[in-house]
């Protein structure tokens, strides 16, 4: 089992041909260092793979609820039409009901109507009556008047017969009594004649206005009879409707409860898969660290490797600031308490966001002289900057060091990487590790979905003894 806790801070111990083979062990430092990076990209794969899975667990538990919400709307839903149909059944039995009472009512202003006309001609022969007897009443009126003419006559002839026309006075008198008498009674019955012809010429008046009311009634009651009968046969369709929807709804609900279940199972799946990915990650990594802890016992080892010549260049220049700082300190250039803080003050407006410190610029004046000839040392390397203990990186190289442009963050994150806080695994390891060096291989993020495989060599900078950070050297591999 690989010790990790071999003492890697001691001096190196040269392998003798008599003890190992030099070519044989480099050969293995070779391929374990090619297993490292080939272990970085699979993590990073299986990284990118577990934060897919954790993405479509996420998207699963949200069908999942909505898929829940779906299931509660759609009882609500079956419900309501179940209700529907029922109260629609109730509507379909009151109009049944209220058709027949229309029909009578129909058939009663239908009967009334026809009753109005009967009375409207009764009406018109009693007023051809009352002219009648007004005629008779009349002429009975015109004989009255003759015979009191002829009663006066009659008693003038009379009066000139003297004793002898007497009895034909008394008599003449008689009939002009009766005469008076019919004339007066006439006069009556002709005033009462025309008050009940006054009368029943208002009446005929009404009547015939309420025959054109009651004709209008019975078309208008008569259209109603037509859409009452058609009332039934409207609700019976709704209702036939309605119970489609409701068996509609039924099949809807058992699709959603099925659909629901699959939702379901397919999250718990998502879950354990999610699950198993991040302990797969988190095992990668422990592979990663342990293919790196032997690629360090290696060059421990005095073994020479691929890596050995940018582990060399890395302590030299982490050694060469280290000297800097403490010098620097020392003349009063910079206090420790300033060299060292850690109160990461945010830039306004930048995007990524960029932090200020007090070293930030005594680090741009002194670091580009070391870190900027680092990049001509091969042309795999591609870039090199000292991070403190928190990844944070105040000084890069110039050409990672531009000024930010305004809503470019894409831009600005591939050119202006100074002031930034880089907190990632290889970034914190690469700031806050003491030993002697440390090689790590990662997978970079170039945009748009292209990656490059990098190795990380770093060393760390010390101030007094008192760890200030790591040298970081990274360049391509592969």
């Amino acid at each position: 089992m690989l010790d990790r806790n071999f003492d890697l801070n001691g001096p190196a111990t040269p392998v003798t041909e008599d003890a190992m083979d030099l070519s044989s062990v480099s050969d293995i430092a070779r391929r374990i260092g090619d297993l490292a990076v080939s272990i970085a990209a699979v993590s990073g794969d299986v990284q990118d793979v577990s934060a897919l899975s954790m993405q479509q667990r996420d998207g699963f538990l949200v069908i999942k609820d909505r898929m829940r919400d779906m299931a509660l709307h759609g009882l609500q839903v079956r419900d309501a039409a179940a209700s529907a149909l029922e109260q629609s059944g109730a509507a379909e039995e009151r109009i049944g009901l209220t058709s027949t009472h229309l029909t009578e009512m129909v058939a009663q202003v239908a009967h009334l109507t026809e009753q109005v006309a009967v009375i409207n001609d009764r009406l018109s022969r009693v007023a051809d009556t009352v002219k009648s007897v007004t005629k008779v009443s009349q002429h009975v009126a015109g004989i009255a008047r003759h015979t009191n003419l002829l009663s006066l006559n009659a008693a003038v002839e009379a009066a000139r017969a003297g004793e002898y026309g007497r009895g034909f006075a008394v008599v003449a008198g008689e009939v002009k009594n009766l005469s008076t008498q019919a004339s007066s009674a006439t006069s009556e019955i002709t005033n009462t004649v025309d008050k009940l012809a006054e009368e029943l010429n208002w009446l005929i008046g009404q009547v015939s206005d309420a025959g054109s009311l009651a004709d209008k009634i019975r078309d208008v009651t008569g259209a109603v009879e037509d859409d009452v009968h058609a009332l039934p046969e409207t609700f019976a369709t709704v209702r036939r409707a309605q119970e489609e929807i409701v068996s509609a709804s039924r099949s809807i609900e058992s699709s959603i409860m099925d659909t629901q279940h699959e939702v379901e199972t397919l999250t718990d799946t998502v879950q354990q898969s999610t699950v198993s990915l991040s302990t797969a990650s988190t095992k990668l990594l422990d592979v990663t660290d342990a293919s790196e802890t032997i690629t360090g016992i290696s060059a421990r080892l005095g073994v020479h490797t691929v890596d050995t010549p940018y582990i060399d260049a890395v302590r030299e220049a982490a050694d060469t600031i280290s000297r800097i700082f403490q010098e620097s300190v020392m003349r009063g250039a910079i206090s420790m308490s300033d060299l060292f803080d850690e109160a990461y003050r945010e830039i306004p407006g930048s995007d990524p966001q960029q932090h200020t410190t007090r070293f930030a610029a005594f680090t741009d004046r002194l670091l580009p002289a070391i870190q900027e000839p680092m990049l001509q040392f091969s042309d795999t390397v591609v870039f090199c900057a000292a991070t403190d203990r928190n990844g944070y990186i105040g000084t890069h190289n110039l050409k990672f060091s531009r000024p930010q442009e305004p809503g470019a963050t894409e831009w600005n994150a591939k050119h202006a990487r100074n002031r930034r806080i880089f907190n990632d695994r290889v970034g914190l390891r690469a700031g806050q590790s003491q030993r002697p060096f440390l090689v790590q291989a990662y997978r970079r993020d170039m945009g748009g979905g292209e990656y490059r495989m990098m190795k990380d060599v770093s060393a760390p900078i010390t101030v007094d003894g008192r760890h200030w950070g790591g040298l970081r050297l990274a360049y391509q591999v592969g």
